[in-house]
C-alpha cells in the first residue's frame, strides 16, 4: 500500500516521516497506543514500519511527512484491524 502521495496523486520518494502514531481511535480507546517505527528500505518509493500492538481490535496509523514539492505537510490515517 502506498501511503504517502503528493498532492498530483504520485508517489513520494524521499519524504521525511517525522511523526507517526499507531493507537486504538477506531475502537474509541485512542489513549492505547503502541510503537510504530520507520524501518529502512532499499526502494525509495517504499516506507516500511514496524507496528506492535498489544492486543487484537481496531488501530489507527497516523503519520506525518513533509514531501518534496508540497508547501504544506503531507498528513493521513490508515486503519488497521489486528485479528482477536
Amino acid at each position: 500500500m502506498s501511503f504517502i502521495r503528493s498532492a498530483a496523486g504520485a508517489g513520494a520518494p524521499g519524504a521525511v516521516i517525522f511523526q507517526t502514531r499507531f493507537d486504538m481511535g477506531p475502537d474509541g480507546m485512542a489513549s492505547m497506543t503502541a510503537p510504530a517505527k520507520l524501518v529502512r528500505s532499499s526502494d525509495t518509493n517504499l516506507y516500511q514500519l514496524e507496528l506492535e500492538p498489544q492486543m487484537g481490535g481496531n488501530w489507527a496509523l497516523s503519520l506525518s511527512a513533509k514531501v518534496q514539492g508540497e508547501t504544506e505537510t503531507v498528513t493521513g490515517t490508515v486503519p488497521i484491524t489486528i485479528a482477536k
